[in-house]
């Protein structure tokens, strides 16, 4: 669940600065987001793609947020200017060595949204509708 609060709150604070840059293709994986009044900062975050280039490890995406200025980091809220955004190659691949992309933000706003994987739910009705099938092609159910 980790991985997807930071995959979330990585897209929603990274989605207002991919408006102004129009050449940066990059994905990342995995970190930690953290925060409490002061802001939220993202650590151990790992890029995974840079351009066409695809690796287990070309660098890595961090960022820290101003402080919050309403909500919290349980319920969400906006945040103050401040704070920053790298990617950072290591250099492999092809990939450039240093920080690729660097950036502050204006503003920000933080918001989580519960993840419900329903698909044990998905695999539980679609058995119970091959039973059926499998019931009715047999002739066990008569209608």
């Amino acid at each position: 669940m980790c991985n997807k609060v930071s995959w979330l709150g990585l897209l929603a604070l990274a989605l207002p600065l991919a408006a102004f840059a129009n050449s940066i293709d990059a994905s990342n994986a995995g970190g930690v987001v953290s925060g409490n009044s002061g802001g939220l900062t993202l650590t151990g975050s790992t890029l995974i793609k840079f351009g066409s280039t695809v690796g287990s490890n070309l660098g890595s995406v961090a960022f820290t947020t101003g402080a919050f200025t309403s909500g919290d980091e349980q319920t969400g809220g906006a945040l103050a200017a401040g704070g920053s955004f790298s990617i950072t190659g290591n250099g492999s691949n092809g990939v450039p060595n240093g920080v690729i992309f660097s950036g502050t933000f204006s503003s920000a706003k933080w918001s989580l949204t519960t993840l419900n994987d329903g698909t044990l739910s998905l695999f539980g009705t679609g058995l119970i509708g091959l039973a059926g099938a499998i019931r009715r092609k047999r002739g066990l159910f008569n209608l």
